[in-house]
């Protein structure tokens, strides 16, 4: 004679099925942006990595409680932003959630803006780029972000104006330095003698 026995679970939430170990309390499926293998926590413990598809399994959630759960912005790729580390769910009795972390890609970008004259755009000077502001910062080294594409964009200091237009960024650097990148003169902006 021959016997088998098994044990384990599979669980449907957020549309997804999942096979687990036995699941004899409450469950979490956490899901963080599509990023794999980020490490997620339940109370500062290291308890799973996500797939794939951005997705863990936690088996083991209190019911009736709050549960800490968290990811660490460290261990998330460079070219993300994430809204909240820690999020806290409070389960059923032997029923699942779905914690859904606030993190999304920004993709950035660094370059060095000049004149034509070759002179750096002076520190505090407000580049306008995606529809957003960023400061311009020291030898005029500016970081933006949404950058994703080859786009334009423009620059204002003391009466003065550019624009200028960053070529599409490589797509395997997470954080790519564009070099120096010319801002030519808009009508009002005064030439340097």
């Amino acid at each position: 004679g021959a016997s088998v026995f098994w044990s384990g679970a599979a669980t449907l939430l957020g549309g997804e099925v999942r096979a687990a170990r036995q699941v004899t309390g409450s469950f979490a499926v956490v899901n963080v942006a599509g990023l794999p293998a980020v490490p997620v926590y339940l109370y500062n413990q290291l308890v799973a990595y996500t797939n794939q598809q951005g997705r863990a399994l936690l088996p083991e959630l209190l019911p009736y409680e709050v549960n800490r759960v968290n990811i660490e912005p460290v261990e998330l790729p460079l070219d993300t932003s994430i809204g909240a580390r820690t999020l806290t769910v409070t389960p059923r009795y032997r029923s699942g959630v779905v914690v859904r972390f606030p993190v999304e890609r920004v993709r950035g970008g660094t370059f060095r803006l000049v004149t034509p004259e070759g002179a750096p755009v002076p520190p505090g000077t407000l580049v306008r780029f995606m529809c957003l502001e960023f400061p311009v910062t020291y030898d005029g080294v500016t970081y933006v972000t949404g950058f994703d594409h080859g786009t334009a964009g423009s620059a204002q200091w003391s009466g003065k104006r550019c624009s200028f237009r960053l070529e599409p960024p490589p797509m395997d650097d997470p954080l790519p330095d564009m070099g120096t990148v010319i801002c030519r003169s808009l009508p009002g902006m005064e030439r340097n003698p």
